[in-house]
């Protein structure tokens, strides 16, 4: 009926969306819910085996494209992260400025434009879930009033792999010309949606926004995107449910070039004091 575990994947999706569509009963539903949630966990956990064992196409470089600047949002007083990305990215010989990020703990929420966050949104984020937003979109902003048109930005608390400029620039050369952005670093392996080539994938979801390459296409997309969209998450999880709908064109390096530094205290939420 469905050979292949992707049309299974779709059929049984749309089965589950019919049933909550319909005015089942809950005590029949939540039944029927039960089953084929997990026949679709089941197909999607061997849809992703499959991908992951395909070989992939061995691409070499397929653009031109170079990365014109680093930009690093980093908050004023946190020396500590400042001196630990410096040392990172002069050892890497690797040009960048520090961006003053924005601490919205301490930032009245009257004083955000309505351009920037979504009016329903703006009360349901954290002071430090704000600042985080504000912080990219200020980088994403700037990129617009520059002549760039390939930004890579790094969070002051990414962990640089070895070799990261080289192999920085040897994988953007397999990145599809259609890229919005470029995802170097995410907090753990993901969902692939298709492999690409060698070191680049297309993954359904991301999380985290430690490290990536964004371009001006990306730029004007993402802020529109942003602004508007409608639901109170973080901003990687915002951006994941963009990928998820294809809104963005999301690339990632496979391996990841950058993880997060643990040890320093976080300034995005204070339950989350200790990293």
């Amino acid at each position: 009926m469905h050979n292949r575990p992707h049309e299974a994947l779709e059929f049984t999706s749309k089965t589950l969306k019919k049933f909550e569509d319909q005015s089942f009963g809950k005590k029949y539903f939540s039944g029927y819910s039960l089953v084929l949630n997990s026949f679709v966990s089941f197909l999607e956990f061997i849809r992703i085996k499959m991908i992951r064992h395909k070989a992939p196409e061995i691409i070499s470089a397929t653009n031109e494209f170079r990365i014109d600047k680093c930009l690093v949002p980093s908050l004023t007083f946190r020396e500590d992260r400042r001196q630990f990305m410096s040392r990172q990215l002069d050892l890497e010989k690797i040009n960048f400025d520090f961006v003053d990020a924005i601490h919205g703990i301490e930032l009245a929420r009257d004083e955000v434009p309505d351009n920037l966050v979504h009016r329903r949104v703006l009360p349901r984020l954290s002071g430090g879930q704000l600042g985080c937003l504000l912080s990219h979109e200020n980088i994403w902003a700037s990129m617009l009033n520059s002549n760039w048109a390939h930004l890579l930005v790094l969070e002051d608390d990414a962990v640089l792999e070895s070799d990261f400029n080289v192999r920085l620039n040897l994988f953007f050369k397999e990145v599809p010309k259609d890229y919005d952005l470029f995802f170097i670093g995410v907090s753990d392996g993901g969902t692939i949606r298709k492999i690409h080539s060698s070191h680049v994938i297309e993954p359904y979801n991301i999380s985290c926004t430690h490290g990536y390459v964004i371009s001006r296409k990306g730029c004007k997309k993402i802020l529109n995107l942003i602004s508007s969209f409608p639901s109170a998450k973080p901003l990687d999880m915002m951006i994941s449910e963009l990928i998820k709908i294809r809104a963005l064109v999301v690339y990632q390096s496979r391996p990841i070039l950058c993880t997060q530094k643990g040890g320093f205290t976080s300034n995005i939420d204070p339950k989350y004091f200790k990293e």
